[in-house]
Protein backbone atom coordinates (compact mmCIF):
# COMPACT_ATOMS: atom_id res chain seq x y z
CA UNK A 1 0.00 0.00 0.00
CA UNK A 2 1.57 3.49 -0.94
CA UNK A 3 0.85 6.79 0.41
CA UNK A 4 -1.64 8.59 -0.12
CA UNK A 5 -1.10 11.53 -2.35
CA UNK A 6 -3.57 13.96 -0.82
CA UNK A 7 -1.58 15.92 2.07
CA UNK A 8 -1.53 15.21 6.04
CA UNK A 9 -2.91 18.91 6.05
CA UNK A 10 -5.85 18.56 4.51
CA UNK A 11 -6.90 16.63 8.05
CA UNK A 12 -5.94 19.32 10.30
CA UNK A 13 -8.40 20.08 12.42
CA UNK A 14 -9.14 22.52 15.21
CA UNK A 15 -5.49 23.49 15.70
CA UNK A 16 -6.17 27.03 17.16
CA UNK A 17 -6.85 27.06 21.07
CA UNK A 18 -9.88 29.47 21.54
CA UNK A 19 -12.41 30.17 23.74
CA UNK A 20 -16.63 29.91 22.61
CA UNK A 21 -17.45 33.68 22.54
CA UNK A 22 -21.10 32.18 23.62
CA UNK A 23 -20.61 29.45 25.58
CA UNK A 24 -17.18 30.41 27.23
CA UNK A 25 -15.77 26.90 26.75
CA UNK A 26 -12.67 25.71 25.57
CA UNK A 27 -12.67 24.82 21.84
CA UNK A 28 -11.15 21.14 22.69
CA UNK A 29 -12.09 19.18 26.25
CA UNK A 30 -10.28 16.01 26.97
CA UNK A 31 -13.32 13.22 26.71
CA UNK A 32 -14.33 12.20 29.66
CA UNK A 33 -13.22 8.31 31.28
CA UNK A 34 -16.69 6.92 30.55
CA UNK A 35 -16.99 8.13 26.74
CA UNK A 36 -13.40 6.99 26.33
CA UNK A 37 -14.39 3.42 27.79
CA UNK A 38 -18.15 3.28 25.97
CA UNK A 39 -18.36 5.67 23.37
CA UNK A 40 -21.38 7.45 22.68
CA UNK A 41 -25.23 6.04 23.64
CA UNK A 42 -28.31 5.61 21.24
CA UNK A 43 -29.11 8.71 19.15
CA UNK A 44 -26.48 11.11 21.62
CA UNK A 45 -25.09 14.43 20.37
CA UNK A 46 -21.43 14.84 21.43
CA UNK A 47 -20.29 18.15 23.16
CA UNK A 48 -18.24 20.10 20.62
CA UNK A 49 -15.19 20.70 21.77
CA UNK A 50 -14.93 17.04 22.57
CA UNK A 51 -15.32 16.07 19.18
CA UNK A 52 -13.16 19.00 18.34
CA UNK A 53 -10.60 17.41 20.41
CA UNK A 54 -10.89 14.03 18.92
CA UNK A 55 -10.36 15.20 15.24
CA UNK A 56 -7.35 17.25 16.32
CA UNK A 57 -5.53 14.41 18.33
CA UNK A 58 -6.20 12.49 14.74
CA UNK A 59 -4.73 15.20 12.73
CA UNK A 60 -1.42 16.03 15.09
CA UNK A 61 -0.54 11.67 15.00
CA UNK A 62 -1.07 11.62 11.40
CA UNK A 63 1.37 14.32 10.75
CA UNK A 64 3.91 13.38 13.26
CA UNK A 65 3.97 9.90 11.93
CA UNK A 66 4.03 11.47 7.82
CA UNK A 67 6.60 14.17 8.74
CA UNK A 68 8.30 12.00 11.62
CA UNK A 69 8.47 8.98 10.89
CA UNK A 70 8.15 8.40 7.46
CA UNK A 71 9.94 11.54 6.03
CA UNK A 72 11.78 12.72 8.58
CA UNK A 73 14.33 12.07 11.87
CA UNK A 74 12.94 9.29 13.70
CA UNK A 75 14.19 8.21 17.30
CA UNK A 76 13.71 4.94 18.71
CA UNK A 77 14.08 5.14 22.72
CA UNK A 78 13.53 1.81 23.64
CA UNK A 79 14.67 -1.69 22.06
CA UNK A 80 12.09 -1.93 18.71
CA UNK A 81 12.50 -5.91 17.00
CA UNK A 82 11.55 -6.08 12.87
CA UNK A 83 10.40 -8.98 12.28
CA UNK A 84 9.46 -10.68 8.88
CA UNK A 85 5.13 -11.54 8.63
CA UNK A 86 5.39 -12.01 4.72
CA UNK A 87 7.00 -14.32 2.51
CA UNK A 88 8.99 -11.27 0.92
CA UNK A 89 12.21 -9.60 2.90
CA UNK A 90 11.48 -7.18 5.10
CA UNK A 91 13.99 -4.03 5.23
CA UNK A 92 14.29 -0.81 6.87
CA UNK A 93 15.56 1.64 4.13
CA UNK A 94 16.86 5.05 4.88
CA UNK A 95 17.35 6.94 1.27
CA UNK A 96 19.81 9.34 1.66
CA UNK A 97 19.07 10.03 5.64
CA UNK A 98 20.42 9.38 9.22
CA UNK A 99 19.34 6.56 11.61
CA UNK A 100 20.15 7.44 15.39
CA UNK A 101 19.21 4.22 17.45
CA UNK A 102 19.03 5.64 21.72
CA UNK A 103 18.35 1.69 22.92
CA UNK A 104 18.89 -1.72 21.18
CA UNK A 105 17.74 -2.35 17.45
CA UNK A 106 17.19 -5.98 16.31
CA UNK A 107 16.50 -6.39 12.54
CA UNK A 108 16.09 -9.89 11.43
CA UNK A 109 16.41 -9.00 7.86
CA UNK A 110 18.91 -5.94 6.55
CA UNK A 111 19.40 -2.81 7.28
CA UNK A 112 19.76 -0.15 4.09
CA UNK A 113 20.70 3.57 4.79
CA UNK A 114 21.92 6.31 2.54
CA UNK A 115 23.04 8.14 5.05
CA UNK A 116 25.23 7.41 8.33
CA UNK A 117 24.27 4.74 11.17
CA UNK A 118 24.95 6.16 14.68
CA UNK A 119 23.80 3.59 17.25
CA UNK A 120 24.47 4.28 21.38
CA UNK A 121 23.31 0.74 21.88
CA UNK A 122 24.27 -2.70 20.17
CA UNK A 123 23.25 -3.30 16.55
CA UNK A 124 21.89 -7.25 15.62
CA UNK A 125 21.22 -7.32 12.32
CA UNK A 126 21.84 -9.88 9.13
CA UNK A 127 23.48 -7.48 7.15
CA UNK A 128 24.26 -3.87 7.21
CA UNK A 129 24.71 -1.33 4.49
CA UNK A 130 25.66 2.11 4.94
CA UNK A 131 27.59 5.20 2.20
CA UNK A 132 28.73 6.87 4.74
CA UNK A 133 30.20 6.25 8.99
CA UNK A 134 28.81 3.55 11.31
CA UNK A 135 29.53 5.10 14.75
CA UNK A 136 29.28 3.19 17.98
CA UNK A 137 29.78 5.34 21.24
CA UNK A 138 30.53 3.18 24.11
CA UNK A 139 33.37 0.62 23.83
CA UNK A 140 31.08 -1.92 25.44
CA UNK A 141 28.76 -1.77 22.49
CA UNK A 142 29.78 -4.04 20.16
CA UNK A 143 28.75 -4.74 16.31
CA UNK A 144 27.08 -8.37 15.87
CA UNK A 145 26.95 -9.29 12.46
CA UNK A 146 26.13 -12.54 10.68
CA UNK A 147 26.49 -11.10 6.81
CA UNK A 148 27.79 -8.86 4.64
CA UNK A 149 28.64 -5.32 5.84
CA UNK A 150 29.62 -2.40 3.73
CA UNK A 151 31.88 -0.17 5.17
CA UNK A 152 35.48 -0.89 5.56
CA UNK A 153 35.29 0.38 9.57
CA UNK A 154 33.36 -2.45 10.27
CA UNK A 155 34.32 -5.19 7.62
CA UNK A 156 34.20 -8.55 9.52
CA UNK A 157 36.31 -10.66 7.34
CA UNK A 158 38.90 -9.21 4.53
CA UNK A 159 40.50 -12.50 3.12
CA UNK A 160 44.82 -11.69 2.53
CA UNK A 161 45.55 -15.03 2.19
CA UNK A 162 44.18 -18.21 0.07
CA UNK A 163 45.98 -20.37 2.06
CA UNK A 164 46.29 -21.72 5.82
CA UNK A 165 49.23 -20.66 7.69
CA UNK A 166 50.51 -21.69 11.15
CA UNK A 167 50.05 -19.67 14.52
CA UNK A 168 52.08 -16.46 14.96
CA UNK A 169 51.81 -14.00 12.60
CA UNK A 170 54.34 -10.98 13.21
CA UNK A 171 53.49 -7.18 11.76
CA UNK A 172 56.78 -5.24 10.25
CA UNK A 173 55.13 -2.31 10.08
CA UNK A 174 54.67 -0.23 6.60
CA UNK A 175 51.60 -2.68 6.32
CA UNK A 176 53.75 -5.86 6.04
CA UNK A 177 53.04 -8.67 7.59
CA UNK A 178 55.43 -12.42 8.29
CA UNK A 179 53.91 -15.48 8.61
CA UNK A 180 54.84 -19.57 8.40
CA UNK A 181 52.80 -21.88 5.93
CA UNK A 182 51.20 -24.56 7.06
CA UNK A 183 52.19 -26.04 3.87
CA UNK A 184 56.01 -26.10 4.52
CA UNK A 185 56.55 -24.11 7.65
CA UNK A 186 59.12 -21.67 6.11
CA UNK A 187 59.08 -17.68 6.56
CA UNK A 188 56.85 -15.51 4.55
CA UNK A 189 56.30 -11.81 4.03
CA UNK A 190 53.17 -10.28 2.68
CA UNK A 191 51.66 -7.02 2.37
CA UNK A 192 48.39 -6.86 4.28
CA UNK A 193 46.54 -4.54 2.01
CA UNK A 194 46.36 -7.34 -1.60
CA UNK A 195 45.45 -11.12 -1.76
CA UNK A 196 48.29 -13.83 -1.65
CA UNK A 197 51.72 -12.17 -3.36
CA UNK A 198 53.51 -13.47 -0.61
CA UNK A 199 57.81 -14.01 -0.50
CA UNK A 200 59.51 -16.50 0.59
CA UNK A 201 62.00 -15.19 3.34
CA UNK A 202 63.89 -18.89 4.61
CA UNK A 203 64.11 -22.39 2.68
CA UNK A 204 63.93 -23.76 6.10
CA UNK A 205 60.96 -24.30 8.13
CA UNK A 206 60.82 -22.40 11.77
CA UNK A 207 58.40 -22.53 14.44
CA UNK A 208 58.47 -19.27 16.13
CA UNK A 209 60.01 -15.59 15.70
CA UNK A 210 59.25 -12.12 16.22
CA UNK A 211 60.05 -8.81 14.59
CA UNK A 212 62.99 -6.21 15.95
CA UNK A 213 62.90 -3.54 13.83
CA UNK A 214 64.84 -1.63 11.57
CA UNK A 215 63.93 -5.01 8.96
CA UNK A 216 65.44 -7.50 11.39
CA UNK A 217 63.67 -10.96 12.85
CA UNK A 218 64.36 -13.35 15.24
CA UNK A 219 63.49 -16.90 14.83
CA UNK A 220 63.99 -20.63 16.03
CA UNK A 221 64.92 -22.59 13.16
CA UNK A 222 62.85 -26.60 13.37
CA UNK A 223 65.75 -28.41 12.80
CA UNK A 224 67.90 -27.18 16.32
CA UNK A 225 65.39 -25.30 17.70
CA UNK A 226 68.38 -22.50 18.57
CA UNK A 227 67.82 -18.70 18.03
CA UNK A 228 68.69 -16.97 14.52
CA UNK A 229 68.11 -13.51 13.35
CA UNK A 230 67.93 -12.25 10.13
CA UNK A 231 67.12 -9.34 7.67
CA UNK A 232 63.53 -9.56 5.38
CA UNK A 233 65.16 -7.95 2.53
CA UNK A 234 66.40 -11.23 1.46
CA UNK A 235 66.27 -14.91 1.66
CA UNK A 236 68.40 -17.11 4.62
CA UNK A 237 71.59 -15.39 5.91
CA UNK A 238 70.46 -16.02 8.82
CA UNK A 239 72.74 -15.38 11.81
CA UNK A 240 73.09 -17.98 14.91
CA UNK A 241 72.74 -15.55 18.34
CA UNK A 242 72.45 -18.66 20.42
CA UNK A 243 74.25 -22.39 21.34
CA UNK A 244 71.01 -23.48 23.12
CA UNK A 245 67.52 -24.07 22.16
CA UNK A 246 64.94 -21.49 23.13
CA UNK A 247 61.31 -20.17 22.00
CA UNK A 248 59.02 -17.23 22.12
CA UNK A 249 61.43 -14.56 21.49
CA UNK A 250 60.38 -11.52 22.23
CA UNK A 251 61.58 -7.90 21.24
CA UNK A 252 61.84 -5.33 23.76
CA UNK A 253 63.95 -2.95 22.43
CA UNK A 254 67.61 -1.61 22.37
CA UNK A 255 68.64 -4.40 21.04
CA UNK A 256 67.52 -6.58 23.60
CA UNK A 257 64.94 -10.00 23.23
CA UNK A 258 63.51 -11.87 25.98
CA UNK A 259 63.02 -15.48 25.15
CA UNK A 260 61.67 -18.96 27.21
CA UNK A 261 65.12 -21.29 27.47
CA UNK A 262 64.30 -24.91 26.96
CA UNK A 263 66.56 -26.58 29.57
CA UNK A 264 64.74 -24.57 32.31
CA UNK A 265 61.45 -23.08 31.15
CA UNK A 266 62.73 -19.81 32.92
CA UNK A 267 62.91 -16.39 31.25
CA UNK A 268 65.68 -14.80 29.96
CA UNK A 269 66.96 -11.43 28.39
CA UNK A 270 69.80 -10.96 25.60
CA UNK A 271 71.24 -8.91 23.45
CA UNK A 272 70.54 -9.73 19.15
CA UNK A 273 73.67 -8.83 18.67
CA UNK A 274 76.46 -11.51 20.22
CA UNK A 275 75.83 -15.33 20.83
CA UNK A 276 74.59 -16.12 24.38
CA UNK A 277 76.07 -13.87 27.15
CA UNK A 278 72.65 -14.34 28.90
CA UNK A 279 70.39 -12.89 31.78
CA UNK A 280 68.06 -14.78 34.13
CA UNK A 281 65.07 -13.05 34.49
CA UNK A 282 62.70 -15.38 36.58
CA UNK A 283 63.63 -17.75 39.48
CA UNK A 284 60.48 -19.04 38.52
CA UNK A 285 58.97 -21.18 35.27
CA UNK A 286 56.30 -19.70 32.96
CA UNK A 287 54.13 -21.14 30.56
CA UNK A 288 54.27 -20.77 26.39
CA UNK A 289 53.69 -16.91 26.03
CA UNK A 290 55.64 -13.99 26.33
CA UNK A 291 54.38 -10.82 25.15
CA UNK A 292 56.15 -6.80 25.49
CA UNK A 293 53.58 -4.28 26.72
CA UNK A 294 56.45 -1.05 26.63
CA UNK A 295 58.33 1.28 28.80
CA UNK A 296 55.09 2.23 31.29
CA UNK A 297 57.05 4.10 33.67
CA UNK A 298 59.21 6.38 34.32
CA UNK A 299 63.24 5.40 33.29
CA UNK A 300 64.10 2.73 31.38
CA UNK A 301 61.96 -0.19 32.64
CA UNK A 302 60.70 -2.78 30.00
CA UNK A 303 57.25 -4.61 31.03
CA UNK A 304 56.71 -8.32 29.56
CA UNK A 305 53.36 -10.37 30.06
CA UNK A 306 53.56 -13.58 31.09
CA UNK A 307 51.44 -16.72 32.57
CA UNK A 308 53.58 -19.11 35.41
CA UNK A 309 53.69 -22.71 35.04
CA UNK A 310 52.24 -23.24 38.56
CA UNK A 311 49.21 -21.26 38.43
CA UNK A 312 48.42 -20.21 34.46
CA UNK A 313 47.29 -16.46 35.61
CA UNK A 314 48.43 -13.46 34.55
CA UNK A 315 51.67 -11.29 35.32
CA UNK A 316 53.19 -8.06 34.47
CA UNK A 317 56.94 -7.80 35.33
CA UNK A 318 59.93 -5.24 34.26
CA UNK A 319 62.02 -7.43 32.19
CA UNK A 320 65.40 -5.26 33.26
CA UNK A 321 65.11 -6.80 36.75
CA UNK A 322 64.55 -10.05 38.38
CA UNK A 323 61.36 -11.35 39.18
CA UNK A 324 59.31 -8.94 40.89
CA UNK A 325 56.30 -9.67 38.87
CA UNK A 326 52.44 -8.12 39.87
CA UNK A 327 49.56 -10.60 39.71
CA UNK A 328 47.31 -8.58 36.28
CA UNK A 329 44.87 -11.30 35.85
CA UNK A 330 43.71 -14.10 38.70
CA UNK A 331 42.48 -16.60 36.47
CA UNK A 332 43.52 -19.23 33.57
CA UNK A 333 45.61 -17.65 30.52
CA UNK A 334 45.32 -19.70 27.31
CA UNK A 335 46.94 -17.06 24.75
CA UNK A 336 48.56 -13.90 24.86
CA UNK A 337 48.30 -12.22 21.88
CA UNK A 338 49.45 -8.80 20.51
CA UNK A 339 49.63 -5.11 22.23
CA UNK A 340 47.77 -2.42 20.93
CA UNK A 341 49.14 0.33 22.18
CA UNK A 342 47.67 3.14 25.18
CA UNK A 343 48.04 0.36 27.99
CA UNK A 344 45.84 -2.10 26.07
CA UNK A 345 46.24 -5.58 25.15
CA UNK A 346 44.58 -8.81 23.49
CA UNK A 347 44.35 -12.16 25.04
CA UNK A 348 42.80 -15.56 25.67
CA UNK A 349 40.98 -16.82 28.40
CA UNK A 350 38.29 -19.52 28.82
CA UNK A 351 38.50 -19.61 24.84
CA UNK A 352 37.87 -16.44 24.37
CA UNK A 353 39.75 -13.12 23.49
CA UNK A 354 39.55 -9.99 24.98
CA UNK A 355 40.95 -6.39 24.90
CA UNK A 356 42.42 -6.19 28.64
CA UNK A 357 44.08 -3.10 30.25
CA UNK A 358 47.15 -3.23 32.00
CA UNK A 359 46.39 -1.32 34.58
CA UNK A 360 43.25 -3.15 35.56
CA UNK A 361 44.09 -5.69 38.01
CA UNK A 362 41.83 -8.80 37.60
CA UNK A 363 38.98 -8.47 36.37
CA UNK A 364 37.87 -8.83 32.38
CA UNK A 365 34.79 -6.97 31.19
CA UNK A 366 32.06 -8.84 28.78
CA UNK A 367 31.70 -5.89 26.77
CA UNK A 368 35.54 -6.42 25.67
CA UNK A 369 35.19 -9.43 23.95
CA UNK A 370 36.25 -9.33 20.33
CA UNK A 371 36.51 -12.98 19.26
CA UNK A 372 36.15 -16.64 20.24
CA UNK A 373 37.93 -19.67 19.12
CA UNK A 374 35.23 -20.53 17.58
CA UNK A 375 34.86 -17.84 14.91
CA UNK A 376 39.12 -17.70 15.51
CA UNK A 377 40.60 -20.79 15.43
CA UNK A 378 43.89 -20.87 16.68
CA UNK A 379 45.78 -18.62 15.29
CA UNK A 380 46.88 -15.82 17.53
CA UNK A 381 46.08 -12.53 16.50
CA UNK A 382 48.39 -9.72 15.36
CA UNK A 383 47.96 -5.67 15.57
CA UNK A 384 48.66 -3.88 12.53
CA UNK A 385 47.99 -0.78 13.29
CA UNK A 386 44.64 1.81 13.43
CA UNK A 387 42.64 -0.42 14.97
CA UNK A 388 42.79 -3.43 12.91
CA UNK A 389 44.36 -7.40 13.41
CA UNK A 390 45.29 -9.88 11.36
CA UNK A 391 43.44 -13.67 12.33
CA UNK A 392 42.41 -16.72 11.24
CA UNK A 393 39.27 -15.53 9.38
CA UNK A 394 38.32 -19.21 8.03
CA UNK A 395 38.81 -21.62 11.07
CA UNK A 396 39.61 -25.08 9.80
CA UNK A 397 40.97 -23.17 6.28
CA UNK A 398 43.60 -21.01 8.48
CA UNK A 399 43.19 -18.16 5.36
CA UNK A 400 44.92 -14.43 6.93
CA UNK A 401 41.78 -11.85 7.51
CA UNK A 402 41.72 -8.67 8.35
CA UNK A 403 39.45 -6.81 10.61
CA UNK A 404 38.85 -4.21 13.04
CA UNK A 405 39.29 -4.75 16.83
CA UNK A 406 35.96 -2.54 17.30
CA UNK A 407 33.43 -5.39 16.69
CA UNK A 408 32.94 -9.11 18.00
CA UNK A 409 32.45 -11.46 15.29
Amino acid sequence: MSKPTISEEKLEFASSDITDAESGQSNKVETSAAKKTNGWAWKEKPPFNWFNYWMNIVYLYIKYIVQEALEGTFTFTGVKTFTETGTSPKSIILDNGDLTVEGELVVEENINSGGSFDSEGNINSNSLYTQNDITIHSQKDKFYDTGVIDDMEFERKNVITTYAIDEIIAYCGDGIIIFTKNSDNKLYKKSITDVDNETALTTYAIYDFAYCGDGIIIFTKSSDNKLYKKSITDVDNETNITTFTASKPRYIGDGLIVYIKASDSKVYRKSITDVDNVTNITTYTVGGYLLYVGNISSGVSRYILFAKQSDSKLYIKDALVLDTETLLFDGVVDALACYIGNGKFIFKTSSIWYIKSIWQIDSVDTGDKIGSIDAWGNTIPEYVGNGYIVYEGYPGFGFIALKSIKDFS
